[in-house]
């Protein structure tokens, strides 16, 4: 049997810090929740996703990303079931990201000026 094509790619904002754990293992897991907003006939509509990094790409995004921070977010489709305490059946659905572009700067360089290239006073200047 074929493998079945499983591909989500969101842009969104975060809607709070990035939260990252260790399995014993050692491997970091990092949670957030992504605001992805959509038009629909006047009306603003909002979607909260949970998005799960594992590994390196968890850190970086630990690392970089805040709350409100943009960022895109590629990865696959992942459904959860288990049973509460009163036996009922439980279940959300979240994406597992394989790949995260952040869209801000880091969020130790929010508010901060960019660089830029100033030449010295006896360099040339370029010619474009």
């Amino acid at each position: 049997m074929a493998t079945q094509l499983n591909r989500v790619t969101l842009y969104g904002n975060l809607v709070r810090d990035p939260e990252i754990k260790y399995t014993q293992g050692g491997i970091a897991v990092c949670n957030f929740v992504l605001a992805n907003n959509r038009k629909y006939k006047e009306v603003e509509k909002v979607s909260f996703i949970k998005i799960t990094c594992w590994g390196k790409i968890g850190e970086l995004c630990n690392e970089y990303l805040a709350k409100g921070s943009s960022c895109i977010v590629d990865g696959r489709l992942e459904q959860e079931t288990w049973e509460d305490d009163q036996g009922k059946r439980r279940e959300k659905t979240g994406i597992v990201a394989e790949n995260v572009q952040f869209v801000n700067k880091p969020k130790d360089q929010v508010g901060t000026q960019e660089k830029s290239y100033q030449p010295a006073g006896d360099e040339e200047q370029p010619p474009f």
